[in-house]
């Protein structure tokens, strides 16, 4: 037998060492063949053996997560030199029958998930993170999970590079079902602006049910919502019907009239009633004491009205103001139904509008800012609550008039509350009140679509009218086809549903925030259960050569042998 020191160049060759001929592939198969057919079952070897009989699904599990445990060390192994590829092929032979198992491939995917969610000092992530900005979650999973799938070992034909690239890829798929999740589970409105989230919030206080159409911003959606809802069945009317009820409702409260489902002329005409009476009690009880200060500001209205309205204006504004000193009493105090007197027939003479009509709103202002100071304490909440549904009465006074069914239109509401010079320095300055909040909830989110919509509702009815057209071609307009339009018309309806559910629309619910809980483990489980044999399945390649089965079974035999 020749020694080691004989041999030059090239490799050592088996039969140089034996002094017997090499064995080839093929015989090495054809071998290993036999020697399987005699196997006993009793040999651990033998085809029928599966280790995992008689495991319970908790032992499986346990083990499928000592195997994701021994697979990372195994991998780091082959890093510093330890161990090589022959070792990762024979682990996954042996790990076979438990990877197979429903409960051995849980307890391996999450073991991966538990090893990648090992935390990581604060300080040290937002650092390494920070310059990624608003992707700095994706970035910051594809680098754990890519950092953990080059742990893993590596077998034959497999790059370690490559693990990585595919542990980053999704690891960053996962964080993006985890922000999706995420948002979905928040609802519309907590991924709106915080104007248009607090303008939601003051709608629900106002029993409005708005859905994802509302809230989005998005034109062609809420094109595309509103054509749905056109469509026989879409359940839409009923959802109108309660939202416009909300709103009867909060406009009837800002009269006096909290219950009111419909404000009809009638309805109407009992408010005005009311508060009319509620200002003749009060009067009857309260005189209106004008001290230095109110009459310094009548005579500065007066002489603004001569400067700059000129000597007409000027003068007419005086006589109503003379008119207004001429009922001073004895006492040196207005009667309060003198006062009431005068301020109903200043607004009357308001009415016809133009710059005489600005002065004389002044005027009017600063008589009723001086009645409002002379009001006893007792009576003042009861006053300024008159005054406050009044004012109400008279804003929506117009559109109660034009209604044909007692709606108020929420989307008309902005027209009235700004109609006057007053009316738009209070809503720019946040001081409309509750009819101020309802117009810009009907400007905001209940009124229709904000374009034409021709070109996307001819893509919706398209879309539906070319599915029947096609049927009739087919000819498949009988029973059938009334069947696919009314099951087109049900899945038309449960999606407006969906829509308009408060679970997408404020994530309120325990089905979307379980999804949304889920999808946070998304970018650690993805990745375990995708990588691997065990993961995602992949098809295609090429069959094993024989004298590739031949090999991993040598390799098996001499590990169960312990050679």
């Amino acid at each position: 037998m020749p020694k080691l020191s004989e041999v030059t160049g090239g490799k050592l060759k088996l039969s140089q060492v034996t002094g017997q001929p090499q064995e080839s592939k093929q015989q090495k198969y054809a071998r290993l063949l036999a020697e399987n057919e005699r196997r006993q079952p009793s040999d651990p070897m033998h085809p029928s053996n599966n280790p995992t009989t008689g495991m319970s699904g908790y032992d499986k599990f346990m083990a499928g997560m000592g195997k994701s445990v021994n697979d990372t060390g195994r991998g780091l192994g082959q890093i510093f030199g330890l161990s090589n590829s022959a070792d990762v092929e024979l682990d996954r032979q042996l790990d076979g029958p438990l990877m197979e198992t429903g409960a051995g491939t849980a307890g391996n995917i999450v073991g991966q998930g538990l090893q990648m969610a090992t935390p990581i000092p604060a300080g040290a992530a937002v650092k390494a993170t920070s310059w990624a900005g608003k992707a700095a979650p994706y970035v910051g999973a594809a680098a754990r999970s890519g950092a953990f799938g080059g742990l893993q070992g590596v077998a034959d034909g497999e790059s370690r590079a490559g693990n990585i690239g595919q542990g980053a890829a999704l690891g960053a798929a996962g964080q993006g079902i985890a922000s999706a999740t995420g948002a979905l589970g928040r609802g519309a409105i907590a991924r709106a602006d915080p104007y248009t989230a607090k303008l939601a919030q003051q709608a629900k206080q106002f029993g409005i049910r708005l859905g994802v159409p509302n809230v989005s911003e998005n034109p062609f959606v809420r094109t595309v919502a509103s054509q749905m809802e056109r469509l026989p069945f879409s359940g839409a009317g009923k959802r109108f019907a309660g939202n416009q009820e909300a709103v009867n409702r909060a406009v009837g409260k800002t009269i006096g009239l909290p219950n009111a489902k419909r404000i009809t002329p009638d309805v109407f005409a009992d408010a005005k009633a009311t508060i009319g009476n509620q200002f003749n009690t009060l009067s009857a009880r309260n005189n209106l004491s004008l001290n230095t200060q109110h009459v310094t500001d009548v005579k500065n209205v007066v002489d603004e009205a001569t400067r700059l309205g000129g000597a007409e204006f000027g003068s007419s504004v005086r006589n109503w103001a003379n008119d207004l000193f001429s009922r001073v009493d004895a006492n040196g105090s207005i009667p309060g139904a003198a006062y009431k007197s005068f301020d109903s027939k200043i607004g009357k003479a308001m009415a016809a509008g133009g710059e005489k009509a600005m002065y004389l709103g002044n005027l009017r202002e600063v008589v009723r800012d001086a009645m409002d100071a002379s009001i006893s304490a007792g009576d003042r909440a009861a006053w300024q609550t008159a005054r406050k549904q009044w004012a109400a009465l008279k804003t929506v006074e117009p559109l109660v008039a034009k209604s044909s069914n007692g709606n108020i239109p929420p989307s008309q509401l902005m027209g009235r509350v700004t109609a006057d010079g007053a009316g738009k320095s209070r809503m720019a300055a946040g001081n409309g009140g509750e009819l101020g909040d309802l117009a810009r909830i009907g400007q905001r989110f209940l009124k229709d679509a904000p374009n034409s919509g021709t070109a996307d509702r001819l893509l919706v009815n398209g879309a539906i009218g070319g599915g029947l057209f096609g049927a009739q071609q087919a000819g498949i307009i009988d029973p059938q086809t009334a069947m696919l339009a009314g099951g087109g018309l049900l899945a038309n309806r449960g999606l407006l549903k969906l829509l308009n559910s408060r679970a997408l629309t404020a994530g309120e619910g325990k089905a979307i925030n379980g999804l949304s809980k889920l999808g946070k483990t998304a970018p650690k489980l993805l990745p375990a259960a995708a990588s691997g044999p065990t993961g995602i399945p992949i098809v295609g390649g090429r069959q094993a050569t024989p004298e590739e089965i031949a090999r991993d079974e040598e390799l098996v035999r001499r590990f169960r042998q312990g050679r």
